[in-house]
Parts: structure tokens; sequence; C-alpha cells
């Protein structure tokens, strides 16, 4: 397995781990946090992660979605920006997924398709 995809693994189980971490919440907004709040938090964050955050686009339609899996509930912003790689591209517009309850993102297909369809 490439270094890539076992960085890609790792941060799915991140992800999915966090959420089942919150598996006994209800499916309630994260207490004393307002959407407005909870989109600067996951802007915030996005931004920490990028290799170039002053050039990002982050689309400004974000979606807050409560909701749950079987035996787990959960409270995450959807968005996408489009920010530059390596070699200073644009990559286009990619979702991203913000878990509010432990303030982790991820830009991973599978939890974004998971967490925001």
């Amino acid at each position: 397995m490439g270094r890539n995809r076992e960085a890609q693994v790792r941060r799915i189980v991140v992800v999915l781990s966090s959420l089942i971490l919150t598996a006994c919440q209800t499916a309630a907004p994260v207490a004393g946090v307002t959407d407005e709040q909870a989109f600067q938090m996951a802007r915030t964050k996005l931004m920490a992660n990028l290799k170039d955050p002053d050039s990002a686009k982050v689309d400004p339609v974000f979606v807050r979605k409560l909701g749950g899996l079987p035996g787990m509930k959960y409270d995450v912003i959807c968005g996408r920006v489009n920010g530059k790689n390596s070699f200073g591209a644009y990559t286009g517009m990619q979702p991203f997924v913000y878990n509010l309850e432990v303030g982790e993102i991820s830009t991973d297909a599978s939890a974004v398709a998971i967490l925001c369809s």
C-alpha cells in the first residue's frame, strides 16, 4: 500500500472513530454553538490544514448536518474548497467535512459521502 493510500485510510479511520466516540450523543447541535460559529470553526480548521491558506477559495455555502448512522449521531459542517497543491496549481473545488463534536476535518471522499449526502 502506498504512502498516500495509507494516509487516506488513516484519515478515514480518524473521522469514523471520532464519530463512533460520539455515538451516545443525541442528534442535536453542539450545545451553545450557532450555525455561524460552527461555520467559522470549520473554516478556521480548514485553513490550518491547507498548504497555502492565503490562496484558498472557500465556497461561501456551508451546510450544517445533524444526523445519524445506525448506532451513532453527529453534528457536522459540509463545504467545498479550492486550494493550491504542491505545484501551485488549484485543485478544483473539493468537498470537506468538519466534525463539531471533536474538531476534526476531513477531505476524504468516503467520509464526505457518508456524512454529507
